[in-house]
């Protein structure tokens, strides 16, 4: 009760949660201690009181009453008119509902269409420098993948210049905007200055506060700061004093805009200023009294909400870069189906000349469209008709050829016999003009060589004749092997070679002519035994085998072999390894074979006896 007051000091420190935005300066005018951590730029709010609506901040538009929401009285998630909203009940009766808008479809593919684009750069990087250094070794492009290359390639650039320019146009557009927006402030601030103060002004110190509290007015009105500066560039008033006073900017005019209105006697200037990093467009205009004379230079700056601009081109680059991608998975689709397209004719007319062949059936294109492609099967199918025409002079000009060579051959063979003919001939008449005693053998020994020399004639004519006229085959079902073992029979008297048959145990079914084989047979036979003539212990070995539903024979010697160099001419006409003979048995051996559509061929070389090997198609039943 009797205790001494002592003087008490109470200090409060205040700390603020929530920085207003303002106007003019406000980012400059903020410490960045005080700035929000998070945008909620994107939200909405409302309060409730009582289920009433008492205030709402964003740009959704709120029910007045709480319960047309028709919630529960427990905090929740709802959404509504295309947001999604919060509802929390903060005590009271009070009520706080958070609101922001739904994710649109493009916000979700968004991620993905950036991953896209991002690894599609990566692996364009990769394959042109791949393309540069290694380009002999990795690329082998077909025209299938030059155009999808360049589908995709030309659609990347389009992306690249399109959202390039487009985002260019946006902040040209942005900046237009902004001085059109601050050169129509300018004009109304000036008006309204004007219109207060219609006589000359002497600017002291009431006039000053006057205009302070009027530009102060105004700058709510307008949403902007608002200087007047003296004639000679020094600060007169402004609705933000604070700026000036905290040394943020000089109380001059900005040097540009003085040259623009003072020296060069420009009626307005909007130029871009600078206070530290921060930039911003800035309007002058002159203020003038009715006598046309100037009074002072009116500045209103103007800060564009960067931030805003930045959404802005960020949601345009969003909605454009999925756009573009979009268009890209549907060009790659499209040139993946074009290119299929376009080649698969190009493919097809490749696969055509491929198969193109002297003297077979050339199968000719069709192609409708007078186009490219349509030109180049035209010109497919002339070039068909030309080969055609081109086989058949070529097997005119060959069958010439081979007759020619034929009839020399045939005249080379009857040469032979006739030379001794006629040397006979003048010698029986010799003697019989000098009455040779030995008349009787001479007569007989003329006839002996004169029916020699015929034989041979006649043997050379059959064989032309048998390889000319092959008739027609007539063709049945035969065992292979009864034939082979008939052929053998027909050499067996000679004693000087042994034949050795080692023959598929089961019958071997062909559908053959049985004259036919067996002509090739004895060719075959007859070749050995000539070999193996004057040859001790000659051999001739025959085997047949049944392998993939096709019958094999071979036929070999122990005699000398065959030169592969002259192995390509074996199965030719007129070819021979014997001092004697015309060169046709092998060469009608080949003829039969191929006929009967079968194959031969043989195995050999020096010092290496010769193997014969035929192929012909095993009868089947099905085969009927």
């Amino acid at each position: 009760e009797n205790s001494e007051a002592y003087p008490v000091t109470i200090f409060v420190d205040i700390m603020p949660k929530f920085v207003q935005e303002g106007l003019g300066y406000p980012e400059l005018m903020i410490d960045e201690q005080f700035l929000p951590r998070y945008d909620y730029s994107g939200y909405s709010w409302a309060l409730f009181m009582k289920g009433s609506l008492i205030r709402y901040v964003g740009d959704y538009f709120y029910s007045s009453k709480l319960e047309r929401y028709n919630l529960s009285d427990e905090n929740q998630f709802f959404k509504h008119n295309s947001w999604i909203h919060y509802k929390h009940n903060a005590g009271e009766g009070s009520t706080l509902i958070v609101s922001r808008p739904s994710d649109r479809i493009i916000d979700i593919v968004a991620p993905f269409s950036y991953l896209f684009l991002f690894f599609a750069i990566i692996a364009l990087l990769l394959i042109a420098l791949v393309f540069l250094f290694r380009y002999d070794r990795v690329f082998r492009f077909t025209t299938r993948n030059r155009l999808q290359l360049s589908m995709t390639g030309f659609l990347f650039l389009a992306l690249a210049v399109v959202g390039y320019s487009s985002v260019r146009y946006i902040l040209v557009l942005n900046s237009d905007k902004n001085r059109q927006a601050l050169q129509e402030k300018a004009h109304s601030v000036l008006t309204e200055l004007e219109h207060k103060l219609i006589s000359d002004v002497d600017f002291d110190a009431e006039m000053q506060a006057y205009l302070s509290s009027l530009f102060i007015k105004w700058s709510n009105v307008f949403f902007s700061d608002i200087n007047l500066y003296k004639p000679d560039g020094k600060l007169l008033v402004s609705s933000r004093p604070e700026i000036f006073s905290e040394n943020l900017t000089s109380r001059r005019m900005d040097a540009s805009a003085y040259k623009a209105l003072a020296l060069d006697r420009k009626t307005q200037f909007i130029g871009e200023e600078k206070i530290g990093e921060y930039s911003y467009l800035s309007a002058w205009v002159q203020f003038r009294n009715a006598d046309n004379e100037l009074l002072a230079y009116l500045n209103l700056p103007f800060f564009a909400r960067q931030s805003e601009l930045s959404r802005e081109v960020s949601a345009f680059l969003m909605t454009f870069i999925n756009i573009y991608v979009f268009l890209i998975v549907i060009a790659l689709l499209l040139g993946l189906l074009l290119s299929n397209i376009i080649s698969k004719p190009l493919e097809r007319i490749r696969e055509k000349i491929a198969h193109l062949s002297l003297g077979s059936d050339n199968e000719k294109l069709v192609w409708l469209r007078e186009d490219e492609i349509g030109a180049l099967v035209k010109e497919y199918n002339n070039k068909v008709d030309e080969l055609a025409h081109s086989a058949e002079r070529l097997v005119q000009t060959e069958r010439e050829t081979a007759w020619r060579e034929m009839a020399r051959q045939v005249a080379h063979e009857i040469k032979n016999p006739l030379t001794p003919m006629k040397l006979s001939v003048q010698y029986l008449q010799r003697a019989w003009e000098d009455n040779a005693p030995d008349w009787d053998q001479r007569l007989k020994r003329f006839t002996d060589t004169m029916t020699e020399q015929i034989d041979s004639m006649a043997e050379i004519a059959t064989a032309f004749s048998d390889f000319a006229k092959m008739p027609k085959a007539q063709r049945e079902i035969l065992d292979l092997n009864d034939l082979i073992r008939k052929a053998v029979d027909l050499f067996a008297s000679n004693p000087d070679v042994a034949v050795v048959l080692s023959l598929q145990p089961s019958p071997m079914p062909v559908y053959a002519d049985s004259k036919q084989l067996l002509r090739v047979f004895n060719n075959l036979l007859k070749n050995s035994y000539q070999a193996l003539d004057s040859m001790p212990n000659g051999e001739i070995e025959i085997r047949s085998w049944i392998e993939n539903e096709s019958l094999m024979v071979l036929f070999t010697d122990n005699g000398p072999g065959i030169s592969m160099e002259v192995a390509d001419k074996i199965f030719a006409p007129n070819f021979t390894t014997k001092s004697g003979g015309m060169g046709l048995g092998l060469a009608m051996v080949k003829n039969i074979i191929l006929n009967s559509g079968g194959q031969v061929w043989f195995e050999s070389g020096k010092n290496k006896a010769p193997h014969f090997f035929l192929s012909l198609p095993m009868y089947l039943q099905a085969n009927r």
